[in-house]
């Protein structure tokens, strides 16, 4: 007997659907999902069999799951959603499969974090312009105050820079520190980004608490 009428599954069987998930083995878990009837079963640190196959690009089994019923939106603990974790992994055919189906672009986990703000830091440009397509705010903080543009130019992600800048994203937003996207950029030295965010009128004389100019900003990370 793998579940009771209740749709509770055991640890066993549990643990069966989220190794046949993570692995692409599609008819393990249709037999194991038939059989068991939760769909949104999970391990420990709530992450579903959807949302790990999404991290790990199965799209046939996603696919098979939402046609189920699976919840889109279910949250692992940190609030993390199946769309974030595919953002992540620049799964763009899943991302696309799940913001169809319903998955909310703008949904946010514990600390403000939206599948944008993943796909920005990651320099997963067409994810990027997808989900700007379909309604992502461009301009959402996380819980420091960081934006999307914020986390692309901390990780030098020119691609995803340019294009949210083509947007109309505000150059010269600060995170909660005072921090803009060229001191950012600046203190982890990437020039490319701090070349383009000083060329489309970035505030180069931009202050911060430590710091009255960008230069000096410079100096203190050698």
């Amino acid at each position: 007997m793998l579940a009771t009428p209740g749709g509770y599954v055991s640890p066993k069987w549990r643990c069966s659907l989220l190794i046949a998930s993570q692995f692409g083995h599609r008819e393990v878990v249709e037999f194991l999902v038939d059989k068991a009837a939760n769909i949104n079963a999970s391990h420990t640190d709530g992450r579903t069999i959807l949302f790990i196959a999404s991290a790990h690009g199965h799209l046939d089994i996603v696919k098979f799951l939402v046609e189920k019923g699976a919840d889109i939106e279910a949250e692992n603990e940190a609030g993390y959603t199946s769309l974030h974790v595919a953002s992540s992994h620049e799964r763009l055919d899943i991302v696309k499969l799940l913001v169809e189906k319903g998955a909310k672009v703008n949904a946010s986990t514990r600390d403000r974090v939206t599948s944008l703000y993943i796909a920005s830091q990651m320099g997963h440009v067409e994810v990027a312009e997808f989900l700007v397509e379909k309604g992502a705010n461009i301009d959402a903080s996380d819980t420091h105050g960081y934006t999307s543009l914020h986390c692309a130019s901390w990780c030098g992600q020119l691609e995803v820079v340019k294009f949210l800048v083509s947007k109309g994203v505000d150059i010269n937003t600060r995170a909660s520190n005072g921090f803009t996207s060229l001191l950012i950029a600046s203190q982890e030295g990437h020039r490319e980004v701090v070349e383009f965010l000083a060329d489309k009128a970035g505030n180069i004389n931009a202050s911060q608490p430590s710091c009255s100019l960008l230069l000096q900003m410079a100096i203190l990370t050698l």
